[in-house]
């Protein structure tokens, strides 16, 4: 299991450089369960042409972590954008001479597939002419992703980007796209820190300057062209979260503040006692779904009782330091946990059975060692964000220590079992601290925290 590494966002919204006399967040979209804060789902691509499945869909998934891009052309990408209208004039004006655009992105390494990310568009009721001044693209590069401003002067694209971006897959990032600044015209932040810069060359007009009224009417994730023909569409294998859309330049690109330690240190240690809660109840066979439930009341709290982690976040709240805990869904957490627990508990009943006591013994004490592991690693990784924040140079050592210790615990015990149980299969049982593992990965992604 790799180090977690915290998102360093150094600061959080600081103070406008717009210099307009309106500046305004425009929109604001949490983009779970099919909240688009004002925007709308659009096809680009309505399968008149002939590209995608027959009748066409939409290729858009909402869901607790955000909204998926879904691959529906037959090159891989996505015929779908979420589109967001500017319709104040006032608005619309400061917009194209400086804003900003952020989101969580995390991009799949399954399913990923090259297009567009975001970009503008002066209308969806003309294909081929109804195009935009600039917009963002996602490439393969490498193992991971680059991303890179596309911008329109004169008959001119350019495509300005640093060879250095780079987003690794399967991890959150919150990125922010900014325009018109007081150092560039246009930058790249991404987790707080700028990792691509631009400016036009000398007797070049701002790409979407008020020579160019119909731009910036229209603004959102995905392709920003309706158009006829596969030479464009929007990324796929890509999920957003947390939209904030400004008609003001911001300092690091509007991204989210560095993440409170002792917050999200406390969540970790609550999922910890959650999880090994759960496993030791499959553990004792009997009542397990009385004992889930106080499992489960205990991490999440009832209406007469926070449970441990809106304890955390509340505790997070009061620190007048730094309020954020944004570390993800705890339904999103919860769900990930009971399918991986699911999985994990299928094996296990799968190669050992319910027969004899013997059975009955191997399978609870397999349970065991597997939630102590389990606990053991979230643990770890816990002490690995409080000291991580401390930067005093110590946390990595201590949690490769910590979490070599857990996995070594762990193959003690089921050294002990296979040696003890020798007239059982352990073939599929052998797979299982790998799951324990994946599913501690999986939370620390669920959360927002890096690997």
């Amino acid at each position: 299991m790799k180090k977690l590494v915290m998102f360093f966002a150094v600061v959080i919204l600081l103070g406008s450089f717009s210099g307009s006399a309106q500046s305004d967040l425009l929109f604001s979209a949490s983009m779970r369960n099919g909240d688009y804060g004002g925007g709308t789902a659009v096809d680009t691509m309505d399968g008149i042409y002939g590209h995608g499945a027959s009748p066409h869909v939409l290729g858009i998934v909402n869901s607790a972590q955000g909204t998926t891009f879904t691959s529906t052309e037959t090159d891989g990408r996505s015929n779908a954008i979420i589109n967001w209208v500017i319709s104040n004039a006032t608005q619309r004006s400061n917009f194209r001479n400086h804003g900003t655009f952020s989101f969580w992105v995390r991009f799949d390494s399954a399913t990923f597939c090259q297009g567009w990310v975001l970009g503008d568009n002066y209308g969806f009721d003309q294909f081929y002419h109804g195009q935009g001044t600039f917009g963002s693209h996602a490439y393969k590069k490498d193992d991971g992703v680059m991303l890179s401003w596309s911008a329109w002067w004169n008959s001119i694209w350019d495509y300005p980007y640093d060879n250095t971006n780079r987003l690794q897959y399967d991890r959150w990032y919150n990125v922010g796209y900014a325009w018109g600044g007081p150092d560039n015209d246009f930058e790249i932040w991404v987790d707080g820190v700028l990792v691509s810069a631009r400016d036009w060359g000398s007797g070049y007009s701002f790409p979407w300057g008020m020579d160019y009224p119909p731009s910036g009417i229209n603004f959102g994730f995905g392709d920003n062209h309706e158009r006829g023909y596969d030479s464009y569409g929007s990324v796929a294998g890509a999920t957003f979260a947390d939209v904030h859309i400004w008609n003001e330049y911001r300092v690091l690109g509007d991204t989210v503040g560095e993440v409170n330690s002792v917050c999200a240190s406390a969540k970790l240690k609550a999922i910890a006692a959650y999880v090994s809660g759960l496993i030791n109840c499959e553990a004792k066979g009997k009542g397990v779904d009385d004992c889930n439930g106080k499992a489960s009341a205990k991490f999440e709290g009832n209406p007469d009782k926070l449970g441990a982690w809106d304890k955390a976040q509340a505790k997070a709240d009061k620190d007048k330091k730094n309020t954020n805990c944004d570390t993800g869904s705890i339904d999103v957490i919860i769900s990930d946990i009971s399918s991986a627990l699911d999985e994990i508990y299928g094996i296990i009943n799968t190669e050992i059975g319910s027969g004899d006591k013997n059975a009955a013994k191997l399978r609870s004490s397999i349970l065991k060692a597997s939630g102590k592991l389990c606990s053991a690693q979230l643990k770890a990784q816990s002490a690995y964000v409080k000291g991580k924040a401390k930067d005093t140079g110590k946390a990595g050592t201590a949690f490769d220590k910590a979490s070599g210790k857990a996995n070594d615990a762990y193959d003690k015990s089921y050294g002990k079992l296979k040696t003890k149980y020798q007239t059982f299969d352990f073939t599929e049982l052998d797979g299982l601290k790998d799951k324990i593992n994946t599913l501690v990965d999986i939370i620390v992604n669920d959360m927002r925290l890096s690997h």
